[in-house]
Order: C-alpha cells, then sequence, then structure tokens
C-alpha cells in the first residue's frame, strides 16, 4: 500500500498485520518499510530485532529490554561515584 492509503486506513491495516499479515509500505512505487506482528516475550516486552546474539542475550536473561509506563517519567537514575567512568576507559585501553 502506498503511504497516503496507510496513513488513511492505518487502523485496518493494523488489524490485518495483528492477525499475522505482512505488510509493504510504497512511497512513489518503491518499498520503503515493511509492517508485520511484532515479537513478545511471556512478560510483553517487544523484542524488535532479528540479530541472533542480541535474541539469545535476551532470551538468556544476559540483557532485558528496557520497560517504560506510558506517561511515567523515571525517578531515579543511575548514580556511580566520580571518576567511574575515567576507570572503566583506562582499564579498557589497558592503561
Amino acid at each position: 500500500m502506498g503511504v497516503r492509503d496507510l496513513k488513511n486506513s492505518l487502523s485496518a491495516y493494523l488489524s490485518k498485520v495483528k492477525n499475522g499479515a505482512t505488510l509493504m509500505v510504497t512511497e512513489h512505487d518503491v518499498v520503503v518499510a515493511e509492517l508485520r506482528p511484532a515479537t513478545t516475550s511471556s512478560l510483553g516486552k517487544v523484542q524488535q530485532t532479528e540479530n541472533p546474539v542480541l535474541l539469545s542475550w535476551i532470551q538468556d536473561g544476559t540483557i532485558t529490554l528496557p520497560v517504560r509506563v506510558r506517561g511515567a517519567m523515571p525517578t531515579s537514575f543511575l548514580s556511580l561515584p566520580n571518576g567511574t567512568a575515567q576507570a572503566l576507559l583506562d582499564e579498557d585501553r589497558g592503561e
């Protein structure tokens, strides 16, 4: 479908995607995007990568995807002692 058609009928196309369809979006008769169902884990986190290494890290718990509640702002930030970043850079560089 063309971009204009997608914009005008977005809900209908999203319904098709939810039912398993993969749709190609065109602009001036050139495919510019692909809409397909998202892959989700049991926790409902969207895994939108086909990178096998990244997927394996997600699946074995090495990394977790960020979760953000709609409209919520983070209430805390990571706080590390002064000099931590420099120490890590020095270690990585072998200094």
